[in-house]
């Protein structure tokens, strides 16, 4: 398993190299097994590396019926800001975009999981990205209304292009709340 996975990791990143867009391939058994692995992380070290396992998953075919619990649960024991962006990615691949695409609501462990991690201290960049996949949300984004108001930078002068893009990003989501 760790072979296979480290042979697609391989392909992908051989894709980027060469300025193509990396498609992964691999079937419902596989992704069923690195859910399962995604899962039992916590108990072994000796497996896949995260970072390989979440580039699969953000480039590879969406099996959000799979992946939604083993990511969502996967996000507690993230504390790398890397490694939270990795795992926003491949959520962003594997449940808010076929969610999205199929028209179905998000479910409320998502929304929670969302509004922890916007309530953390984990980082302009991280918090940018987070604000990105919760716009394409859509009508469910109201949810997080006071947490945005509370997250929105206090300062005009931006050394910093995360809150500068956090300030606007915030304000375009309170102009659709409040019309």
């Amino acid at each position: 398993m760790k072979t296979k996975i480290n042979l697609i990791f391989t392909e992908i990143l051989e894709s980027m190299r060469q300025g193509k867009r990396p498609n992964a391939h691999f079937t419902r058994d596989f992704a069923i097994e690195l859910a399962n692995i995604l899962t039992e992380r916590k108990m072994q070290d000796d497996g896949p590396p995260l970072d390989q396992i979440l580039c699969l998953l953000s480039y590879g075919p969406a099996y959000p019926d799979i992946f939604l619990t083993p990511l969502l649960e996967l996000f507690p024991t993230l504390h790398d800001n890397d490694e939270l962006v990795f795992a926003l990615q491949a959520l962003q691949n594997q449940i808010i975009a076929p969610y999205t695409r199929d028209g179905k609501r998000f479910d409320l462990d998502l929304l929670q999981t969302f509004q922890s991690l916007l309530r953390q201290d984990i980082g302009d960049e991280v918090h940018e990205w987070l604000l990105r996949l919760i716009d394409q949300l859509g009508p469910q984004a109201i949810f997080f209304k006071a947490d945005l108001v509370a997250l929105r930078p206090r300062f005009t002068l931006f050394q910093n292009p995360h809150k500068k893009a956090l300030q606007q990003l915030i304000d375009m989501m309170l102009k659709r709340f409040n019309p």
